[in-house]
C-alpha cells in the first residue's frame, strides 16, 4: 500500500471498527510499536497505548467526512470533520487538521490539530 492508502485505510477502520465490519487488531496492524500520538489535550506514546484510547474513544465516533487531504512523499495532512455522539447524549462536529507520517508502510505519528474546548467540554479528563 502506499502511504495515502494506509492514512485512508486507517480512517475508514475507525469506521469499520464502530460498526463490527473489522477489529481493533485490524487498526494495530497499520501502527509502528513506537509510533507517537500528539493532540492538543494529550500525547501517547508506543502503539498499544493508542489502540488503549482509541477502543474507548471509537464508539463515540458517528461519522468521520475527509474534506481535503495533501501528500509529501510519506507524510500525509487530511482535513477532516468528525461528528461525535457524547457520553451525556449530546452530538459535536470537530473540524480537525491531521498530520500523519507513515515510515515502512506503517503510521510512525499522528498529530491532531483543532481547538479543544468543545470536545473537553463533552469529554472531561
Amino acid at each position: 500500500m502506499t502511504s495515502r492508502e494506509i492514512v485512508n485505510k486507517y480512517y475508514s477502520l475507525n469506521t469499520d471498527i464502530r460498526t463490527g465490519k473489522a477489529q481493533m487488531q485490524d487498526l494495530r496492524n497499520l501502527l509502528a510499536d513506537n509510533m507517537v500520538f500528539v493532540g492538543p489535550l494529550m500525547k501517547i506514546e508506543g502503539a498499544d497505548n493508542y489502540i488503549g484510547l482509541l477502543t474507548n474513544f471509537i464508539p463515540f465516533h458517528e461519522e468521520l467526512n475527509i474534506i481535503k487531504q495533501f501528500q509529501s512523499e510519506n507524510e500525509i495532512c487530511t482535513i477532516t470533520n468528525l461528528k461525535l455522539k457524547t457520553p451525556n447524549g449530546g452530538k459535536i462536529s470537530m473540524d480537525i487538521a491531521e498530520y500523519i507520517l507513515v515510515e515502512n508502510d506503517k503510521i510512525s505519528n499522528h498529530t491532531l490539530y483543532y481547538d479543544p474546548r468543545e470536545f473537553q467540554s463533552a469529554f472531561p479528563m
